[in-house]
């Protein structure tokens, strides 16, 4: 297959265009390149349809890779920006619902997360109490072998 008399050949779902024997690039970055010029640092080429062989410019997005990541990950936005993300658990919720961290936002809701952390909570209660127990039998066993040492 041919783009403006240049070979095409497809890797990984993408058209790669041959513009001479040892420089490769992407088709669709090329064609964006070609009508808004090079494409910013840190930002890349989303294809809105999913298609990754469908580079007609209608179909691509220059967006930041936080974005990209965002939205192959199930998150809804508006013109206002993010609004909701996917728990892991129980499927699309509103942001707010969602404990704000220093990078982002905790992968559980809050009720899931809160249920994770008490279901935690509770297995390391019981494994510490565990410890415990084992720790103290052998300190005791110990102390009354040094009590009570046994004849030869």
């Amino acid at each position: 297959m041919k783009y403006k008399g240049m070979k095409l050949r497809k890797v990984l779902g993408y058209w790669v265009l041959s513009l001479s024997y040892s420089k490769t690039v992407y088709l669709h970055r090329y064609i964006w390149e070609e009508e808004y010029g090079s494409i910013p640092d840190k930002m890349i080429l989303h294809h809105k349809d999913g298609d990754g062989s469908n580079n007609d410019l209608s179909n691509l997005e220059l967006m930041s890779h936080t974005d990209h990541r965002r939205t192959h990950a199930g998150w809804s936005r508006d013109e206002d920006g993010w609004t909701h993300k996917p728990c892991p658990n129980c499927g699309l919720k509103p942001l707010s619902e969602f404990y704000k961290q220093k990078n982002g936002y905790q992968s559980l809701c809050k009720p899931c997360s809160l249920e994770a952390s008490s279901k935690f909570d509770k297995e390391h209660i019981e494994a510490t109490r565990k410890r415990k127990r084992e720790y103290w039998r052998r300190k005791v066993a110990k102390e009354k072998a040094s009590l009570h040492p046994v004849d030869d």
